[in-house]
Formats: structure tokens, C-alpha cells, sequence
């Protein structure tokens, strides 16, 4: 399944990160959401695993210093992804509900990406 799959992802190589468990409730709504679209039929789990690791990479460069061009990066590519973006946007509340603490910074990174949609 879609969860197990994100879950063990995150357990992976980035389970030492600070998120950690906290943001596997996130990590999974967004994989279930990204490869298992409604009406959708059986999801390829390379799929699983590429959008779990892109999101992964997206809480690690908005975790970056604010010296740094991490968040900006991360922005970049959410403005240039509106599904992505939307996705994250739609279950941001997981990352506060389970006390992550990349939450706000994911937060910031994705009002950044929708101002650079306004312009």
C-alpha cells in the first residue's frame, strides 16, 4: 500500500532528519493523493517511491537556513509544479497536527511559491 511504501521511504536514509516520524502522516496523504489520483487504477510503487523522495528533498530544502537558497529553490519548483503545490498545500495541516517541526518552514515555502504565481 501507498502509506506503507512513504512510511518505509521515510525510515529510509532520511529517518535521522529532524522531521522523522512526524512527518509520515504528511508524506503518505501526499504520495496517496500525487499516485493514487481518484479513479485512478493500481499505482507503479517507483512512482511511490521518486514522489516521496521529491517531497522529502522539498522538507529538506525548506529546512535550509534563511542565509541559504534552499527555501527559494523549493518555492521555485512549487511554482512550477501546481499539483504539487495544491497537494501540499491541501495537507500542510498534517505537518502542525503531528507536531513536525519543518511544518512552518514548509509553510513559508509554499506562500512563497504562491507569490511567485502572482506575479
Amino acid at each position: 500500500m501507498a502509506g506503507e511504501r512513504a512510511e518505509s521511504h521515510e525510515r529510509g536514509p532520511e529517518a535521522g532528519s529532524e522531521e522523522g516520524p512526524s512527518a509520515v502522516p504528511f508524506l503518505q496523504a501526499v504520495v496517496r493523493q500525487l499516485v493514487h489520483p481518484p479513479g485512478g487504477g493500481e499505482a507503479d510503487p517507483a512512482r511511490e517511491r521518486a514522489v516521496a523522495g521529491e517531497v522529502l528533498e522539498l522538507l529538506r530544502m525548506a529546512r535550509e537556513p534563511p542565509s541559504g537558497t534552499g527555501r527559494e529553490r523549493a518555492a521555485e519548483r512549487l511554482a512550477a509544479d501546481p499539483v504539487l503545490l495544491s497537494v501540499l498545500f491541501q495537507n500542510v495541516d498534517l505537518l502542525y497536527e503531528h507536531a513536525c517541526p519543518g511544518a512552518d518552514a514548509i509553510s513559508l515555502t509554499i506562500l512563497g511559491a504562491l507569490e511567485r504565481l502572482e506575479r
